[in-house]
């Protein structure tokens, strides 16, 4: 609050690197508070220091809310109350049509006017409601995020990723947002990685639906191998996992870390009733043996296997001892 004006110019034009990113990495990962103490332009609207305004929204700051943007000229608050009001109602469409969204996106080709992190807020609150993956209200909402990023705050984002992990029934769904929200960068825990993996493998969706989409997805994890592997398994998913193996990306996260999976699989599936279940366990279990450690094969008692688990007819079932 003691800088003066133009010091505050001269660091925001000299610290090149100062970014949306970096703000809100300070803020909420290094000062591990949860309500932000920097809002840059906020702070400068305030103080009309306009010199600094321009610097920060060509750097792709936004705004919290509309409703404190008093320091910032009239026609930019109209200008982004307007676009507000526009998107506000057209993604609270219950029939939102592709014509509709095609003409509000040319009005846009030529100037992309401004939002707030409240709307994005807002914006992205409706994706847990969307279950078709080609719906054009999630479309929609994938340009402006991908128009906007940064108007997603590190804040909004955590919230975003609890509501739409619990709520939203379409993992497809799921990793095409996500796909997007992570070009934030904003790091993952420990428990919200788990979370999204299990989406992202649950019932191959994603895999069948999208394997190009799958894989960009995963390209952002390279050091969560034994994560994902152990999602696959989790969430019986042979697809997934054949992709993240065809990937090469976890060689050394695979052997010896999922053996305890596949041997765990491999019991649920001599006791499995259920021939869809059994066909899917079937296909992972094959598909992973090269990749266990056999070392511990042995842990398996294969007599009392072939004694009391062993079918004649079951020719699958055959193969895979065989194996």
């Amino acid at each position: 609050n003691n800088i003066s004006r133009e010091d505050l110019i001269g660091l925001l034009v000299r610290q090149k690197e100062f970014t949306p990113f970096n703000c809100y990495n300070y803020n909420y990962k290094i000062n591990q508070v949860r309500e932000p103490n920097i809002k840059p332009l906020e702070y400068c609207a305030a103080e009309n220091i306009e010199e600094c305004v321009q610097i920060l929204m060509e750097r792709k700051f936004y705004l919290e809310s509309l409703d404190v943007s008093f320091g910032l000229s009239h026609l930019f608050n109209l200008d982004m109350a307007i676009n507000i009001e526009n998107i506000r109602s057209l993604v609270g469409k219950k029939n939102l049509s592709p014509y509709e969204v095609n003409e509000y996106m040319e009005t846009q080709i030529q100037k992309l006017q401004p939002i707030d992190q409240q709307l994005m807020s807002y914006v992205l609150s409706r994706v847990k409601d969307i279950s078709n993956p080609d719906a054009t209200l999630l479309h929609f909402i994938k340009w402006i995020l991908r128009k906007h990023i940064n108007a997603l705050s590190y804040l909004d984002f955590k919230l975003f990723m609890e509501e739409l992990f619990m709520d939203c029934a379409s993992p497809t769904v799921v990793a095409i947002i996500m796909n997007e929200a992570l070009k934030t960068k904003f790091e993952l825990t420990l428990r919200e990685k788990r979370n999204f993996f299990r989406r992202l493998l649950e019932n191959d969706s994603v895999a069948a639906h999208d394997p190009e989409l799958f894989m960009g997805i995963v390209r952002n994890f390279p050091k969560d191998g034994a994560m994902l592997f152990k999602s696959a398994f989790s969430k019986l998913s042979p697809k997934s996992y054949g992709l993240l193996k065809q990937s090469g990306m976890f060689v050394m996260h695979r052997n010896g870390r999922i053996w305890i999976s596949w041997r765990d699989l491999f019991y649920d599936y001599l006791d499995e009733t259920d021939l869809e279940m059994e066909s899917k366990q079937y296909e992972l279990l094959f598909n992973s043996f090269e990749d266990i450690d056999k070392s511990r094969i042995e842990e398996v008692d294969w007599v009392d296997v072939f004694q009391n688990q062993w079918k004649s007819d079951d020719h699958k079932r055959i193969t895979l001892f065989k194996k």
